[in-house]
């Protein structure tokens, strides 16, 4: 079993079966076969991804903003730059590093990197909440009486779990050490934030709206690439659709889910009558697109990177005085 884990967690593994599932895509799938649909609505694709990824951005900012920004006095804008760098950052330095990568940033802004840590969590774990409750608009349907119950089970779990996580000491505790490893100490901060956001309704209704408005904004440019390309659905089915998929690709199987990603969209979307050149397009089109995206923002504040997170290094506090 250790083996096993292992081996799924070498990047070269990892990055060697992302190649593979994205060249069954291509293959099974034959988006080629659409190309003459994807040409045609070429522009208003583009439009849509790319407007749809900036206002992700600005979303996913504000809630940076809303947890830790009001609290330090940050402006939304120097926000909205660090949390660019970081979203671009991620897409290639995937794991650890780059989920955790808006915590160099924000060290320009005096912020101690157990709040950052804490407040990327807290985030996390709002959007995780989010995308299983919604990602039961894709496949409640499709669930017999059991395995519905089984899923909502689930979900009570996971509620749960994350419930224990950072309400108590001790899990607040575990969380820590098991992000910042034996520097964890020193990140006085992180229970300090966990607790204030926990404590202040209007924080954490604040949060949860915020990221759900993510998840919509997400939703929304799905919809509109899949309207574009001949077949339009409603918005709570797409919720639905776009909610499972990122689910599944949170699976560590390949680098940032790809092709797994791309396959979970190919299933769901050919359950509601959409051909799978088609998903495979839209699919392929959006990521990379992404990419794209993340390494123009990358070039144009590669400055701004911090040489030990081009090493690989995860970030280290000083000794409190």
């Amino acid at each position: 079993m250790n083996f096993i884990v292992s081996f799924l967690s070498n990047r070269i593994v990892r990055a060697a079966l992302a190649i593979i599932l994205i060249g069954g895509v291509i293959v099974l799938a034959n988006p080629l076969e659409s190309l003459p649909v994807i040409l045609e609505a070429g522009p208003a694709l583009l439009l849509w991804l790319v407007g749809g990824f900036i206002g992700i951005i600005i979303v996913n900012a504000l809630s940076v903003w809303w947890v830790l920004g009001l609290r330090h006095g940050i402006s939304l804008i120097r926000i909205l730059r660090h949390y660019a760098c970081s979203w671009s950052t991620e897409f290639y330095f995937p794991g650890k590093l780059g989920m955790f990568s808006l915590t160099y940033f924000l060290k320009k802004e005096n912020v101690e990197v157990g709040e950052s840590v804490a407040a990327i969590l807290l985030i996390k774990m709002t959007m995780l909440i989010w995308l299983f409750a919604l990602s039961l608009l894709a496949v409640g349907n499709l669930l017999t009486a059991n395995d519905f119950l089984l899923y909502l089970g689930t979900l009570v779990i996971v509620i749960g779990g994350l419930g224990i996580l950072f309400l108590t000491e001790g899990g607040r505790h575990f969380v820590r050490y098991t992000i910042l490893g034996k520097h964890a100490a020193h990140f006085v901060g992180f229970s300090k934030l966990v607790k204030t956001v926990i404590q202040r309704p209007t924080q954490w209704m604040g949060l949860f709206i915020l990221v759900f408005l993510s998840i919509l904004m997400n939703g929304i440019m799905v919809q509109g690439l899949f309207a574009e390309v001949g077949y339009p659905l409603d918005l709570l089915t797409i919720l639905g659709v776009v909610s499972s998929t990122i689910l599944v690709g949170l699976i560590p199987l390949t680098l940032n889910g790809l092709g797994v990603k791309e396959g979970a969209l190919i299933v769901l979307m050919s359950l509601h009558g959409v051909p799978t050149e088609i998903a495979a397009s839209v699919g392929l089109l959006s990521t990379a697109t992404g990419y794209v995206m993340s390494l123009l923002i990358m070039a144009f504040v590669l400055k701004e990177i911090p040489s030990v997170l081009l090493k690989g290094e995860m970030p280290h506090a000083r000794r409190p005085a």
